[in-house]
């Protein structure tokens, strides 16, 4: 084999050239590229020749080869003389050689570094300079329209604004297009975005559908509905809260009012004053009918028109109100479960006419007189005045005023229907609907010299009545002209008057029964707290107290 650097033969098996220490290869169909770093890459040829091999000395090859080359020394074949080296330089020279060109690569390298150095420092500069390269968009973010108009505009850029709704932030800057610090041409446009308040539309008269689309459109995110009474379209908007054109979060409730017809609501069983609200409520008037029903008292039984009706604003809707009805104005406990307009219903519906009627400070005054010519009479004063001049006209229980004693009385013609004993009283008290135990029962018979006042008789207690054995005494506004309050006089019954007077207790109430052949047959009631008085006792007991005062 011939050694491809020096031309000297060497042996086939040979790895390096004997002569000038070249790496040596075998022919093949293929080219061996020895790389930088001692690996190598096989290339193979198109056309299938010889191989061929090509050396690519690294640097570390390179120094190897020349201190190899100084070290080496060719001898003559079989001569035993040193040669000169192969290089034709002497060993001093090629060392002083390598030391140079380390020196030489050194102070490239440095150089290189300082020049990359400065050309990256000066780029730097350069760039945050706005040398070249565009001009960075200020951060203007939270400023105001005018104060964001002012710093892009001596940033060199031209502005425009628009608008977007927002819940805070509100006439500042909420966002720019580019963003704040990038790099454009000086000149261009940026937009920047104003925040504004979210206010609510104009929905007034519009569908629910729609209001409910523009408020959306508008980023409302809570939508509630009511509906209202109204003659406007129904299902038409009639209400906002808030109000159109004031200012919302998203998140906050918009509450909607739609218009509905003026409905008849259901009032079956709800009590008169539930009934009275809903109607006044829902717009709508209302008339009250007192009718007689086993339904509970002062409940709805009925309404006209019916619910469900759709009417318009202050049509008036009648309502029947169960009403303990009694079967005759006789029935007085009866009037205690009423109240004064249902009373006043009543006697209007048995065709009773009010002959006097008042209202003072002290109390309200009644009188009505029946087909039959007897009269009714409600009070709550104690002594009634006719003649009073401060008495003006008035319809008391239709007004709703309240009364505490109820008195019916015969015409004398009817009052001869019973007689003045006790047979009398107790048809009297049942025709009155009085019911129960007669508790107290004085007539002409028994009263004999009347009972006297508890302080006279010694221990405070009151005698039962028809037990006693005292003379009445009347208090001071109930003397005779013949017996002055200074001389403190009794009086005594006409003993020609035949009469029966009774007592009982019903419902809470005290009733009081009272026949006088004089043609004179009464019926009173008053709750049972009322007759309690120190005046009944002072005269032995109910029966006996309203005896006295009817007869004296």
């Amino acid at each position: 084999m011939i050694c491809p650097n020096c031309g000297r033969e060497v042996s086939d098996s040979a790895a390096f050239c004997e002569s000038c220490g070249r790496p040596l290869a075998e022919a093949e169909a293929a080219k061996t590229v020895l790389l930088d770093g001692g690996s190598d890459k096989t290339v193979l040829l198109d056309d299938g020749g010889a191989a061929e091999t090509t050396y690519l000395p690294s640097e570390r090859t390179r120094v190897l080869e020349e201190r190899r080359q100084l070290d080496q020394t060719l001898y003559a074949p079989g001569s035993g003389q040193v040669m000169a080296p192969v290089t034709g330089r002497t060993p001093g020279e090629l060392e002083s050689r390598l030391r140079e060109r380390k020196r030489r690569g050194a102070l490239g390298a440095f150089f290189a570094f300082l020049v990359l150095a400065a050309l990256a420092a000066g780029g730097w500069w350069a760039y945050t300079q706005e040398y070249g390269g565009g001009v960075s968009v200020p951060r203007i973010l939270g400023l105001s329209e005018d104060e964001a108009r002012s710093a892009l505009m001596t940033a060199g850029f031209e502005a425009s604004f628009d608008e977007r709704l927002s819940d805070s932030g509100i006439g500042t800057v909420i966002a720019t297009d580019p963003a704040g610090g990038t790099r454009i041409d000086k000149g261009s446009t940026v937009t920047a975005t104003i925040a504004v308040a979210r206010t609510v539309p104009a929905i007034d008269g519009l569908s629910f559908e729609e209001a409910r689309a523009k408020l959306e459109e508008a980023g409302a995110r809570s939508i509630a509905v009511t509906y209202a009474s109204s003659n406007r379209e129904e299902g038409t908007v009639i209400g906002v809260s808030p109000a159109e054109g004031e200012v919302f979060v998203a998140a906050q409730e918009i509450t909607v009012t739609i218009a509905q017809a003026y409905t008849v609501p259901m009032l079956i069983g709800k009590t008169l004053d539930e009934a009275i609200s809903a109607l006044e409520s829902s717009g709508l008037g209302y008339r009250v009918l007192h009718v007689s029903s086993p339904k509970a008292s002062n409940t709805i039984v009925s309404t006209s028109p019916s619910a469900g009706a759709k009417l318009k604003e202050g049509d008036v809707v009648e309502l029947s109100v169960a009403s303990p009805r009694p079967k005759d104005a006789k029935q007085l406990v009866s009037y205690f479960s009423m109240t004064p307009q249902q009373i006043a219903t009543f006697l209007t519906d048995e065709k009773a006419e009010l002959e006097k009627g008042y209202v003072l400070e002290e109390g309200i005054y009644a009188r009505y007189k029946l087909t039959s010519g007897d009269k009714v009479i409600f009070t709550s004063v104690s002594a009634p005045d006719d003649n009073n001049p401060y008495a003006m006209p008035a319809d008391p229980l239709a007004d709703g005023e309240e009364f505490i004693l109820a008195r019916y009385e015969h015409t004398a013609e009817n009052a001869k229907t019973y007689q003045p004993n006790e047979s009398g009283a107790k048809a009297l008290a049942e025709a009155c609907g009085f019911t129960g135990e007669i508790k107290g029962i004085v007539t002409d018979q028994t009263i004999n010299a009347g009972i006297a006042t508890a302080a006279e008789t010694g221990d405070g207690q009151v005698p039962e009545e028809g037990e006693g054995t005292f003379e009445p005494r009347w208090p001071g506004d109930r003397q005779t002209p013949e017996a002055p309050a200074s001389d403190e006089k009794y009086i005594s019954v006409d003993p020609a008057l035949k009469f029966a007077y009774a007592y009982g207790e019903q419902d809470g109430c005290v009733w009081v029964v009272g026949i006088v052949d004089d043609g004179r047959a009464t019926a009173m009631v008053l709750p049972a707290g009322r007759a309690d008085t120190t005046a009944v006792r002072e005269y032995g007991g109910v029966a006996r107290y309203y005896a006295y005062v009817d007869l004296g």
